[in-house]
């Protein structure tokens, strides 16, 4: 389905859509189902405003490269696993967002990065030759970002939540958009039917690390609700709003957007 662009120098909008590797894989590998609805909620959101998308799922997608013996061997060898696989996530998106006549553009970065005034200018200033870019081209392009493996020694420490937080931040983003296999954050545990979910977080004033048991992670990911919580209360309170759901739920950016589902943090 071809989706009708305005004119590409008058969407002043931000949106950061942050996937997860649960969010995009099942048993480990990358749902083309999901993929591909994913895509197309972007590309409505892309008619009317600037996408950025911070996509996860590399390691899971190298692992799913290789026979079930060899990935059970290698599962520790995530740097070499995330090589492999980035060539293959990008290659999976491009195909999902060519349907809809958007082109596709790499960013890998590190945490580090984020760290100095000139390392934020620097990628202000690459996402400003993006649109440049496309505006010359008259075509429109999403950046795919994801965390720079390949230079980490041991264990991964770049987290995609707060790569995707700091990038709303320093862009000014309208809306941040963490894609999880979870609904949002709950009380409690979210599989006790005692526990409820928050739909807003006032940032700053509402104390939601008293639901969350910290340090505890996503299945196949890095981060759990506490790295994806911090990450959002820092962007809301730059001004950012950010919604937390699940991507799985049909329809799930819009609804996130529009409050019908999810957590959202605001200032």
């Amino acid at each position: 389905m071809k989706h009708q662009f305005t004119h590409l120098a008058h969407q002043r909008d931000t949106y950061v859509i942050k996937a997860g590797t649960d969010a995009l894989c099942d048993n480990g590998k990358p749902s083309e189902k999901i993929m591909r609805r994913l895509a197309y909620q972007m590309a409505k959101i892309r008619e009317h405003a600037r996408v950025i998308l911070v996509s996860s799922g590399a390691i899971g997608t190298g692992g799913s490269l290789l026979p079930a013996d060899v990935a059970e061997a290698m599962k520790e060898n995530k740097q070499a696993l995330s090589g492999l696989g980035q060539n293959e996530l990008m290659r999976l998106w491009t195909k999902y967002f060519a349907a809809h006549g958007i082109h596709c553009a790499q960013g890998l970065v590190e945490e580090h990065d984020f760290e100095t005034e000139e390392g934020r200018e620097n990628m202000r200033r690459t996402f400003r030759q993006y649109y440049e870019v496309e505006d010359a081209w008259g075509e429109p392009i999403i950046p795919i970002i994801n965390g720079n493996d390949f230079v980490t020694l041991g264990p991964i420490q770049n987290d995609n939540d707060r790569i995707a937080g700091k990038i709303a931040i320093i862009k000014k983003a309208k809306h941040l958009v963490i894609l999880s296999e979870i609904d949002g954050l709950y009380t409690g545990d979210p599989h006790d039917a005692s526990s409820a979910l928050v739909p807003r977080v006032h940032a700053g004033n509402y104390d939601w690390w008293q639901h969350v048991t910290k340090g505890k992670k996503s299945k196949n990911g890095t981060g759990g609700f506490d790295t994806k919580g911090a990450a959002a209360e820092e962007a809301a309170l730059a001004g950012v709003l950010v919604h937390i759901g699940n991507s799985r739920t049909r329809n799930a950016i819009h609804r996130l957007l529009s409050g019908a589902i999810g957590t959202t943090f605001y200032r």
